[in-house]
């Protein structure tokens, strides 16, 4: 298949970029490389598929998979890239509004002890597109990129994440996660493109004392410009689907943490200070409840939805050519919410002393007062991810510590 996958560099995009290369698939990336965070890391991420050192890569860089070889040569922008011919089948994105098809549940097998480690091995190929998604002319470039062969899903990750600098710029995320995915969802209605996934946030449900939440649930009260920009985003996505038969599936990330994760995040903040010896802040009294979700658990639900979604082609429409209300039995529907998380939560104090046991020393807490925007706790329902696409978390908290630590490290000895 032909994947445009937004925000390939970053934390969760890397690793569905490996797990998308690793089942074969070609992978148009882009990424604007947000200086929220070093870049370095963000290049480190990708550098495995790339030929050359990302500082001099240029747009449209193309990188087959065999560039890992030393004999290996960079292929034009664009050019004799093509498509392994031993990928799962499925109906191009244009497909006829007819029944379901007879491979719906064929999956390409699963990579899930390399998602969230290591570079899964490469056996697709990779475009990288270094641009900005609220810019118009990214489009013609991206257009450019993608040629005359129709793009089967679009996996929209690119987004400005965080609470708390979200109410420091609530504007900038109003461009980088709005005015984007507007402009994304308009370029897949040109193209015709009928698969659009993208990443939603827990942050959506707000102050919700109803655990754990269900998609059912009213999120017409976010606490954070961040949240607000995810509600406005799954209303978009409804809108487009509603108007231009596009199947939009938002998916409610909850508290992803693993190998990439962001310095600025919790988990990977406190492993470094507690080995370090250093205090750790902590806001609060320690009794705020998090659905963490590791990484792999994550991508392994991202590829599901976006696998089902093509064999299930595109929705089937009404005379009047909206999306019918119900689709045929076991193609998902044309327009849903979708929660992401691991069903069960952890308290701060808890997700300390486990860091605390993994790392084998003792925090030096440094007591803060509670942060705007925080919510007490997230909690997932992943009922209707399982019932769609057969998600089902796998990886305990400790577990996912251990393999944080254990990546972290090695990290340190290069």
């Amino acid at each position: 298949m032909k994947i445009l996958l937004t925000g390939c560099a970053g934390f969760i995009g890397s690793h569905t970029l490996d797990r998308l290369l690793a089942d074969g698939h070609h992978v148009i990336g882009v990424d604007n490389f947000d200086p929220f965070y070093s870049r370095s890391l963000k290049a480190a991420n990708i550098a495995a598929h790339l030929s050359d050192d990302l500082e001099g890569a240029k747009v449209g860089t193309c990188v087959p998979s065999e560039a890992t070889r030393p004999d290996a040569k960079r292929t034009g922008t664009g050019e004799n890239v093509n498509e392994p011919s031993d990928l799962p089948t499925f109906p191009p994105s244009h497909a006829s509004n007819a029944g379901p098809p007879s491979n719906l549940n064929t999956f390409p097998p699963s990579n899930t002890s390399n998602a969230g480690s290591s570079h899964a091995a490469s056996t697709g190929s990779f475009e990288l597109l270094e641009a900005d998604l609220a810019e118009e002319t990214t489009y013609t470039k991206l257009k450019f990129l993608i040629g005359d062969d129709p793009v089967d899903a679009i996996i929209h990750l690119a987004a400005k994440a965080g609470v708390r600098p979200s109410i420091e710029d609530p504007v900038g995320y109003q461009r980088a996660n709005v005015i984007a995915t507007q402009n994304l969802l308009e370029f897949a209605k040109e193209n015709e493109i009928k698969q659009f996934v993208f990443a939603s946030s827990s942050s959506v449900y707000g102050v919700n004392p109803n655990v754990p939440w269900s998609e059912e649930h009213n999120v017409s009260g976010p606490i954070s410009p961040y949240a607000s920009t995810k509600v406005s985003c799954e209303l978009l996505g409804h809108v487009y689907s509603h108007l231009y038969g596009i199947r939009v599936l938002g998916l409610r990330f909850f508290t992803v943490y693993g190998p990439r994760q962001r310095p600025d995040l919790a988990i990977n903040k406190f492993v470094r200070l507690i080995e370090a010896g250093k205090p750790i802040p902590v806001f609060g009294d320690g009794s705020t409840r998090r659905d963490y979700t590791y990484i792999a658990d994550i991508v392994e639900g991202i590829l599901a939805s976006v696998y089902k979604s093509v064999a299930s082609g595109a929705p089937v429409l009404t005379e009047n050519g909206q999306p019918k209300t119900e689709q045929p039995d076991g193609c998902m529907p044309s327009y849903a919410v979708i929660n992401l998380g691991n069903d069960q939560t952890v308290t701060l104090s808890q997700m300390i002393e486990t860091i605390e046991e993994v790392v084998g020393k003792k925090a030096i807490i440094d007591r803060q007062p509670e942060q705007p925007g925080d919510v007490p706790q997230t909690w997932a329902d992943v009922s209707k991810a399982n019932k769609l696409f057969g998600y089902k978390p796998s990886i305990t908290f400790k577990q996912g510590v251990e393999q944080f630590y254990k990546w972290q490290k090695a990290q340190r000895s290069f």
